[in-house]
């Protein structure tokens, strides 16, 4: 390589190096400095003119940086020094040290990388902490996955079990969450405890969800594993008295080939919710000749498709309007909830409500339209624009203490006029435990949000509830407001929820207004609010405030 070639190739080295956020140091074949960018400025204080030139002894404190007759190997070497600062104590590094290049005279120049070796203890302690289940102590999803990718043998021997609990939920709502976190550790050790002979691998997946890899063994060592994980929960105590709480435990093997983790997972998902499905602590192994497993296929692939929305932020905000037939004017929005979907599509509630019902995820959908619809409120108020925003609660959430606590916290963190929120149960929900419903709209409204009973009528037990339900309005179910025009007898019933309403100071909304027939009727009955098609379809909140402007 002529003279002009090296310089040329050096002067590239230079570039790639300079930008880079480690140190780099380069040597000639003595240990003397040709060049060190800025990192190295950076951390030691020295700059260049100091630097160039000087052997790189002078700038270790400890760890032999040069040794005479020193050989730079053809890969590189690693060893642990100590830099000097300017100013400051010694800088511990652990250094790699790479051969550049040859010049023509065969000598070599070397590549000095180094990195903070505090950082690099604490990038590993951050790494394990990151793997880790704070409540339990167990392997979290991430963790768990993480070993296990690295433990498929794929010759069939590994078993992979999925531990849920039965009816959890109702340790929270019996003995409050704190009692309900510390049944959780109880459990984790319960399961350390029923598998400490087995070389498993143990993790918590999230809520009641554990998972454990068992590296070797087949239906027996999975089904025998099961077992004792089953008994030893059911023998963990609350406040002194036998829990009486069981597990489902559904069990997948790996195959011939090799499953992946994920497809294991899926596996033993689908093998869980069999076992529920044949009662409480219960187990199932997995196989393919499985009755119905198609249908739990989808029913996990809906699950999944839930929280990966939730997770991507794909819930959207839609409006109906209200409008107030005293005044004449919209000054009320329900808000509706959208799903947009991977491919960009619209999905309506009915698609996705239910499961997230059926997989336990209402709560944090609830939390998630909540907070939305807080935001909208604020920011409208912000840009003087004054609604009433109604918003729906699943009937499971109803008395629901955590989601109590989110919607105070919240309104007060985000700033909400709570006058101007309006919660909207279904009457089905507040009558299946009224001492529940009572408790949980009275506690808000203290706090000045109002409360819309739902489906008004539909169970006609509804007067009798009127008294003891704290609710500002009813909403009278369509089935008696859209063939006001053709049946004569929703006229008796119209007439009769308005009246009872009006007589105990509610306000009444009548939904499925869809021609001018219907509205006619309802403001003969002395209705309060209409909304329906003929009032105004749901669209997407920003394109609804902008028609209203």
């Amino acid at each position: 390589m002529d003279k002009m070639a090296e310089d040329r190739n050096m002067e590239n080295l230079f570039k790639v190096i300079e930008k880079n956020c480690n140190i780099m140091v380069v040597t000639d074949e003595t240990g003397h400095i040709r060049y060190a960018n800025k990192a190295f400025e950076a951390v030691t204080g020295f700059v260049e003119g100091e630097v160039c030139g000087k052997r790189i002894d002078e700038f270790v404190i400890d760890g032999i940086a040069w040794e005479e007759g020193w050989v730079v190997p053809e890969g590189s070497a690693s060893r642990r020094i100590s830099l000097k600062r300017k100013a400051e104590k010694g800088f511990a590094c652990m250094t790699s040290v790479y051969a550049a290049d040859r010049a023509q005279d065969g000598a070599a120049r070397c590549l000095w990388v180094m990195e903070d070796a505090a950082s690099r203890k604490d990038s590993a302690l951050d790494l394990a902490l990151d793997s880790k289940d704070e409540l339990t102590g167990l392997l979290n999803r991430k963790g768990f996955i993480s070993i296990i990718e690295s433990r498929l043998s794929g010759d069939g021997s590994g078993a992979l079990l999925l531990a849920d609990l039965d009816d959890f939920r109702e340790i929270n709502d019996i003995y409050g969450n704190s009692m309900g976190d510390e049944f959780l550790k109880r459990v984790a050790r319960a399961i350390e405890a029923a598998l400490k002979d087995d070389g498993a691998v143990i993790g918590r997946l999230g809520g009641d969800e554990f998972a454990v890899f068992i590296p070797s063994g087949g239906v027996d060592v999975g089904v025998g594993a099961a077992s004792r994980i089953r008994t030893h929960i059911g023998r963990l105590a609350i406040e002194g008295r036998s829990s009486q709480y069981g597990a489902s435990v559904g069990i997948a093997l790996e195959s011939d080939n090799g499953f992946s983790v994920r497809e294991l997972l899926k596996c033993a998902n689908a093998a869980l919710y069999l076992a529920k499905e044949r009662g409480e602590n219960n187990y199932h192994v997995y196989s393919y000749a499985d009755k119905g497993i198609e249908k739990i296929a989808s029913r996990l692939r809906s699950r999944e498709t839930l929280l990966d929305a939730m997770k991507e932020d794909r819930f959207e905000i839609y409006l109906q309007p209200i409008m107030n037939l005293e005044k004449n004017i919209v000054d009320h929005y329900e808000v509706l909830a959208r799903m947009r979907d991977a491919n960009g599509a619209i999905l309506t509630p009915d698609l996705f409500v239910h499961d997230a019902e059926k997989f336990g995820l209402i709560r944090q959908f609830d939390m998630i339209m909540i907070e939305k619809a807080f935001e909208l409120q604020t920011s409208e108020a912000k840009a003087g624009r004054s609604y009433v925003y109604s918003v729906n609660l699943s009937g499971k959430n109803i008395g629901d203490n955590d989601l109590l606590v989110f919607i105070m916290q919240k309104a007060r963190e985000m700033g909400v006029d709570p006058s101007k929120i309006m919660f909207e149960i279904t009457e089905t929900a507040a009558v299946y435990d009224l001492d529940m419903a009572v408790k949980f709209i009275d506690s808000l409204n203290v706090f000045g949000f109002r409360f819309m009973l739902d489906d008004f009528g539909v169970g006609f037990t509804s007067f009798i509830h009127l008294k003891e339900l704290n609710v500002d309005y009813i909403k009278i179910d369509g089935l008696f407001i859209k063939n006001l025009g053709k049946n004569h007898t929703d006229h008796f019933f119209v007439k009769a929820m308005t009246d009872v309403a009006r007589g105990l100071g509610i306000k009444t909304v009548a939904e499925f207004v869809e021609s001018e027939e219907v509205l006619d009727f309802v403001r003969y009955y002395g209705v309060n609010y209409a909304q329906g098609y003929l009032i105004g379809k749901p669209e997407p909140a920003a394109a609804m405030l902008r028609q209203g402007e």
